[in-house]
């Protein structure tokens, strides 16, 4: 099995209010990834449903946690729950041998 050469950027999220089904927290990774074009731009992240977000690309942070304020989801939630998600910079993977 041959890997691509490249990095991926590992990112730690939380998201609150906490314990939500995985379900539910892809729903607003989903929608902060929309909402946040200038951020994510054409990069589809992949989320784990918990708290680990990996990106071919580095996202444009820094190394300072980022918080993604009140994210409106009451067009997927009959009672308008707002989520805050925060993330910050983890480890740097590196697929080349």
């Amino acid at each position: 099995m041959k890997l691509p050469k490249g990095d991926i950027h590992h990112y730690d999220l939380s998201i609150s209010p906490d314990k939500c089904p995985r379900r539910v927290n892809r729903d607003i990774v989903e929608a902060m990834v929309s909402t946040y074009h200038k951020v994510f731009g054409e990069q589809r992240p992949v989320f784990d449903g918990r708290k680990n977000l990996y990106s071919s690309r580095a996202l444009p942070i820094g190394r300072k946690p980022v918080s993604l304020v009140s994210l409106d989801l009451s067009f997927i939630f009959f009672n308008g729950l707002h989520f805050v998600v925060v993330y910050k910079q983890g480890t740097k993977l590196h697929l080349s041998v």
